[in-house]
């Protein structure tokens, strides 16, 4: 009965490989993913130190939320997961298959449509309650961190060698198609 459960929880669809990784690799994700946030929010944070020491009487979190109320979000949803189609798309060297990847295609491509069309529609002028602009790509940049996250840890599960690792294993797989090539053993 168990075995069941775990098979159905296996097609899950993108978060069905996370029972083939290891918490290894969910480590190496989350430093990853906090790395990347870090640098790719810094324009939002430089813009909120800015005005908060440049204006007067104006406290972080309202500047964060004046920078970010426009739909940037949508627009850093949209960077996000414009990445992600090539990691599950890639198949070479000895990687494994990404898990559930139709579905997961799908999903990505869906989110990343949407966020252009709402910010490309945000920054036509386009009349767009602010209040839900700001609520939906809130929840659009969470799932796609979200998303990203499991990318990372699918592809740190998938290629469990280090680089240093594969290089050395192609450099030995072409000496060895060398020597069979030139018929030395």
């Amino acid at each position: 009965m168990f075995e069941n459960i775990n098979y159905y929880f296996r097609k899950t669809p993108l978060v069905g490989g996370l029972f083939d990784c290891t918490v290894k690799d969910h480590i190496y994700a989350f430093s990853e993913l906090l790395l990347t946030l870090f640098f790719s929010f810094s324009p939002i944070i430089a813009a909120v130190v800015v005005d908060h020491y440049s204006k007067v009487d104006v406290s972080i979190y309202k500047s964060f939320f004046s920078n970010i109320s426009t739909g940037e979000l949508f627009l850093y949803s949209t960077s996000i997961l414009a990445p992600i189609f090539y990691s599950v798309l890639d198949e070479r060297g000895e990687k494994r298959k990404f898990p559930n990847k139709r579905s997961a295609l799908f999903i990505y491509g869906g989110l990343m449509f949407v966020s252009a069309i709402v910010f490309a529609l945000k920054r036509a002028n386009v009349a767009l309650d602010n209040v839900d602009v700001l609520r939906d790509s809130t929840y659009f940049f969470l799932a796609s961190i979200c998303l990203l996250y499991l990318v990372i840890v699918y592809n740190n599960s998938r290629t469990r060698k280090n680089p240093a690792e594969r290089m050395q294993d192609e450099e030995n797989d072409f000496t060895k198609r060398y020597s069979n090539h030139r018929g030395e053993k």
